[in-house]
């Protein structure tokens, strides 16, 4: 923080008491991976939501809510700076953090006096990320196991909600509060409570739903009963939806179906009598400024969102959205849009053209249908003017080497290309377009479960021939290598993992995975270089870390050996496993089973 920053919180901190009309407390709550219709309190589903229901009923609920991404950190990126990913420069999880040039609504609420706390369920929103900027309390995940998994590392809401309100209770009640509460509960994998998950008719995605709300109404209680519910605003939004099946995708990240991008949304200011539902067009980038504008700050510069509290936004307002996600991980065009007055134009490789007043279930394209020529060209310059606005220079993230299994196994490799290459989806591309490629995203997820579950030879059986259909899809090669590997073929392991290097570039698993399928070959002097390059792109792969001390000490280079051997035990030290006790070490020092995830 700044010598002037610091003045303004002093300032604050003269100036106010706790929450008031004037100055009310701030609740943001974010719960990720959240349809529309899951939330929507006129919805088919609105009796698994009875607290939020309560809070709906007395906000504005807004109808027709948008993401920028259908995905977690550039979503909330967008709402705590007020700008979309091409402005913030954070486009996918993991990749880049929010750049300290940044001005978040965090700050801005320390700056007018206010106690600021967040607390945030998975990984891929940790401190590393920036988002913690302004807040003087970030609760986030601990410590991660070195596990690699199909998902994010996260933790329930009864524990985020849990630890908000020991914040609360302990927090300075001369002051107002500004706190951002983030549940994940609804991102896969879905288990919930067999409570809830009977609630829901069993649905294991709705039951996690009702789970969530059961665990925001704790929360909701206990500022009720400490009085102060009163002179709290609350704002409730997902970060992006959840496909479940619509147009053939499972989950979200690389598509750009209304059904992920749709989010729900509602508005509660006690100070005001504006209650009910709007259909106005409102987006995520919404947050900062209509927060901002409840604590009496003033937003710096030109952002992209609208203060809501100033009234609804003109009907006519265009929206944006992207994903990068199919770029970096699948070899797909790039993906971006505009929605407005009713129409969507998804941009990329093979427009697309939707008439969402007549058709929300986008099953009609009319990018070819006569007379939309002067649609078309309105909707993709509004798009394009997006890309002239002045924008913050991409900072790379530093990421914990377990998150980075973490994210290779949801499709994000390559980091290092993806902080920064993220091409105009205007310019003219032989990559596929994301749409087109439904099929085969459906095969490559079927791949990663079984190869999850280790049924490798099946997991095989569907990548083969889904490289020869695409073969363009780097982490499909990923998969395989590794899968390969499991089933000793090492000739076609070193083939496949020599692909995914040359699409993803010179990242750690390739490098770890040629080096593997080396050794099977007999080759382990020349899987020497490539165990090197892995660790040194992430310093706790220990088994590595182990055979390279052996298989320089095999050489008789005493030294190299000791090098390696001495990072092994700093890492086991780190994680309290130094020394070893029983099995441990011989855990710690397994064989990967090849990066596949």
């Amino acid at each position: 923080m700044t010598v002037s920053e610091s003045l303004l919180v002093f300032l604050g901190l003269v100036a106010t008491s706790c929450g008031t009309p004037e100055r009310p407390n701030v609740l943001l709550i974010t719960v990720d991976t959240t349809r529309a219709d899951a939330l929507d309190p006129s919805g088919p589903h609105a009796h698994l939501s009875p607290n939020i229901g309560a809070v709906a009923a007395d906000a504005v609920y807004y109808a027709n809510a948008h993401t920028v991404a259908p995905i977690t950190l550039p979503s909330h990126a967008s709402m705590l700076t007020g700008l979309v990913p091409p402005r913030h420069s954070v486009r996918l999880n993991g990749a880049a953090s929010l750049p300290d040039e940044a001005v978040t609504l965090a700050e801005l609420a320390r700056g007018a006096g206010y106690q600021t706390s967040a607390f945030v369920a998975a990984v891929v929103l940790n401190s590393e990320y920036g988002l913690a900027q302004g807040f003087e309390h970030y609760g986030e995940l601990g410590a991660i196991g070195p596990e690699e998994s199909l998902y994010y590392a996260e933790r329930p809401a009864n524990e985020v909600v849990d630890e908000t309100k020991h914040w609360l209770a302990a927090r300075d009640r001369e002051r107002p509060f500004m706190t951002w509460v983030h549940v994940f509960d609804a991102h896969m994998p879905y288990q919930p409570p067999l409570e809830h998950f009977t609630a829901a008719g069993g649905d294991p995605y709705l039951g996690e739903v009702a789970f969530l709300d059961t665990e925001l109404g704790r929360l909701f209680d206990a500022l009720q009963r400490e009085g102060v519910w009163d002179d709290t605003v609350v704002l409730l939004i997902a970060d992006h939806g959840e496909g479940r099946g619509d147009h053939g995708e499972a989950t979200h990240g690389p598509l750009g179906f209304e059904s992920t991008l749709h989010v729900p949304m509602l508005l509660r200011d006690p100070r005001t009598d504006r209650r009910g539902r709007s259909r106005a067009p409102v987006s995520v980038v919404d947050v900062f400024p209509t927060l901002a504008r409840v604590m009496g700050t003033t937003v710096p510069g030109s952002i992209d969102g609208l203060d809501l509290g100033a009234g609804d936004p003109p009907s006519d307002r265009g929206i944006y959205f992207e994903s990068y996600f199919g770029t970096h991980s699948y070899g797909w065009a790039p993906l971006a849009g505009w929605i407005q007055d009713g129409w969507k134009l998804v941009q990329t490789s093979e427009c697309e053209l939707y008439h969402l007043a007549q058709d929300p279930i986008e099953q009609n394209n009319l990018i070819e249908a006569p007379g939309m020529e002067p649609k078309l060209r309105e909707l993709r310059r509004a798009l394009a003017a997006v890309f002239e606005l002045d924008s913050l220079d991409a900072t790379a993230a530093e990421t914990q080497a377990e998150v980075l299994g973490q994210l290779a196994g949801l499709g994000y490799v390559g980091m290092e290309r993806a902080a920064s290459e993220f091409p105009s989806p205007f310019l003219p591309s032989t990559q596929p377009a994301p749409h087109s490629q439904i099929e085969n995203l459906a095969a490559f997820q079927r791949a990663q479960v079984l190869s999850e579950t280790k049924r490798h030879a099946e997991a095989v059986a569907i990548l083969e021939p889904l490289v020869e259909r695409a073969p363009f899809n780097g982490a499909a090669w990923r998969i395989l290598s590794g899968e390969l590997i499991h089933l000793e073929r090492y000739d076609d392991a070193l083939s496949a993992a020599r692909k995914n290097m040359e699409l993803h570039g010179d990242w750690w698993g390739a490098n770890l995975n040629i080096g593997i399928a080396l050794e099977g070959l007999g080759q382990a002097d020349g899987a020497i270089p490539y165990y090197e390059r892995a660790v040194a792109k992430n310093g706790e792969l220990d088994w590595v870390l182990s055979r390279l001390g052996g298989l320089h000490l095999e050489r008789g280079d005493r030294q190299k050996a000791a090098e390696y051997l001495g990072i092994l035990r700093k890492n086991l030290e780190s994680r309290g496993e130094w020394p070893p006790k029983g099995d441990t070490l011989e855990r710690s020092v397994a064989r990967p089973r090849g990066e596949q995830h």
